[in-house]
């Protein structure tokens, strides 16, 4: 235990023993619950982000949501507190870790089909109660004791239908790795999203590996939106239908609904997998039915399906929550903050084993500097988009489409260049440089000066708002925090001329 710690926060009702978790937007106790003398998981915002509304309202709307669902699937919400030193949520303790640490270590073919279909039963109790989680991801997924699966984290979760927006419009949310494509573009979203998400989770328990990887995370999000589903290995294929109907790029071909997919995962026969397959190692597990409940021994979780040993993790400690092809229009609301979150997310719920908020390469491409290519804007900020040079239309390749598609492609290049000398990089909605190199890519998903000019573009935005909050923190005095942030920035972009000012503000200063 570690209770005489002063940094765990002193709250009436709760004793804290220790952390479980720590992500950008709270940090995860363990505590005890002291009029029932029982163990729960107390989640509670970091102060630091207290001073922002939308902040405190998210966190608090993340608590109220869960707290309409009853569902053995999902997490259960016992108290919301608010004060003005706390905010808190009191959860379910689950000390069965999460489901990242199930599949490095490799999951039974068995218990891969139990968690998917337990975790498509409390997505289906969700969207009848008209909520899309958003954040599907391994980190999100925790167990009991007894092993079964519980969804976690509804910090991003959207009521569909609700008309207060906890993120601007067109901004995406979410982790990377797991976003469908009309998350990764910042599209309207429905139940539909969250199975996408689901479908490359199932990728990852079958594989061990996610379905698609690149070096940075604008790239993967296009992957998301544009590559083909990839195929199952030999030995797998007979769940690539599976696959197919949960990863399909357009939400209409999609599973209508995660009861749909509960149905066919049951109707599907599994008596003849060793037979028909490819044997995946000499202990196979060989299905009979998909099984309600989880194994009863943990002996019973050794017959793994063989998955390749996982390369040596880097940590990546300066990470943005909204990475995608939509941080054109500004990071998520999570973002903010020199070392809070990353790509895939914030710290699971209430896990012993929970990873603080640093996330794993494997999750993620790498978050190095990406400069400005040849012939793209130098990102200056906002301010001086005007006078930043619009990337250039470059002839064709010769193995490039020829004829109409070309001709598109040119005009749309020329169109966005004149949006962006004018400085409509995201707005308005139809006459905006973003909208027209996203058109380029649906016309040529491999166009390298229109993916590049979609970096940049987020860059500058992302800029924008790193900006905004260092100097609201300067303007606070929490010198500390804003020489973190600006660092945060400039890591992203060492040119922009607004966080070089902050910082030679502050050098002077001390």
């Amino acid at each position: 235990m570690d209770i005489d710690n002063p940094r765990l926060p002193q709250i009436a009702g709760y004793t804290t023993e220790s952390v479980l978790g720590q992500g950008g937007m709270a940090t995860v106790y363990l505590a005890v619950q002291e009029s029932l003398s029982r163990h729960v998981a107390l989640k509670v915002m970091n102060q630091i982000l207290m001073v922002d509304a939308d902040f405190c309202r998210r966190f608090l709307n993340e608590g109220r949501l869960i707290a309409k669902l009853s569902h053995p699937n999902i997490v259960t919400v016992y108290d919301i507190g608010a004060s003005e030193r706390f905010h808190y949520l009191s959860m379910t303790y689950l000390p069965g870790g999460t489901l990242r640490e199930q599949i490095r270590r490799g999951l039974p073919l068995e218990y891969s089909l139990y968690i998917l279909k337990c975790l498509a039963d409390a997505l289906g109790y969700a969207h009848r109660q008209g909520i899309v989680h958003r954040d599907i991801k391994p980190g999100n997924v925790l167990f009991t004791q007894s092993g079964a699966p519980v969804l976690t984290d509804f910090g991003i979760a959207k009521t569909v239908g609700n008309e207060t927006k906890l993120t601007s419009t067109g901004m995406t949310v979410g982790s990377v790795g797991y976003m469908s494509p009309e998350q990764a573009l910042g599209n309207e979203v429905d139940n539909r999203s969250d199975l996408y998400s689901l479908g490359v989770l199932f990728w990852q328990m079958l594989t061990g590996a996610l379905p698609y990887s690149a070096q940075d995370p604008f790239a993967l999000a296009l992957k998301h939106a544009n590559s083909p589903i990839p195929e199952l290995p030999g030995p797998l294929v007979r769940f690539q239908p599976v696959i197919e109907r949960l990863m399909a790029k357009k939400p209409e071909n999609r599973f209508a609904s995660a009861d749909d997919l509960v149905r066919f995962i049951d109707s599907i026969p599994y008596d003849d997998i060793g037979a028909s397959s490819p044997s995946i190692s000499d202990e196979t597990v060989v299905l009979s039915r998909v099984p309600e409940r989880a194994p009863s021994r943990r002996s019973d979780l050794t017959k793994a399906v063989s998955v390749p040993e996982p390369a040596p993790k880097r940590r990546v400690g300066l990470a943005l929550v909204s990475i995608g092809v939509a941080a054109v229009v500004g990071v998520a609301a999570f973002m903010g903050y020199s070392g809070l979150l990353t790509p895939t997310g914030e710290a699971p719920a209430a896990s012993p084993q929970a990873p603080t908020a640093s996330r794993e390469v494997d999750e993620h491409p790498s978050e190095r500097p990406v400069h400005p290519p040849s012939g793209t804007p130098t990102a200056q900020g906002v301010q001086d988009r005007d006078t930043a040079p619009a990337p250039r239309a470059t002839a064709a390749p010769a193995d490039e489409p020829k004829g109409r598609p070309q001709q598109d492609i040119d005009a749309l290049l020329r169109q966005a260049g004149s949006q962006w000398k004018a400085g409509r990089l995201t707005e308005p909605p139809g006459d905006n440089a973003f909208e027209s190199y996203s058109r380029v890519l649906e016309l040529d998903p491999e166009h390298p000066q229109a993916k590049e000019a979609l970096v940049q573009i987020g860059r500058i935005n992302a800029a924008s708002k790193i900006f905004l909050s260092a100097d609201a923190l300067l303007r606070r005095g929490e010198i500390a925090d804003a020489r973190s942030l600006i660092e945060t920035g400039l890591r992203m972009n060492p040119d922009d001329e607004r966080l070089l000012g902050l910082q030679r503000a502050l050098d002077f200063a001390q």
